[in-house]
């Protein structure tokens, strides 16, 4: 847990060519909260994080899995 997950996450996506149908990300939580790396994200800070996971899309094609 080093890392703050989702910007590390948001980092590798624009290292991206081409689009992707889906990618898998493994966390730790509990109960719709959960550990990316040394982020906690929480129903109470996902908004926090909307503009990030936002930029996931340029990524990804129409009805990617995560």
């Amino acid at each position: 847990r080093e890392e703050e997950g989702i910007a590390a996450i948001s980092e590798k996506l624009e290292e991206v060519d081409t689009e992707l149908d889906g990618i898998a990300i493994t966390a730790e939580g509990h109960e719709g909260n959960f550990w990316l790396g040394k982020t906690w994200v929480t129903n109470e800070n996902i908004n926090n994080y909307a503009g990030q996971l936002a930029t996931w899309a340029k990524s990804l094609d129409e009805g990617a899995d995560i």
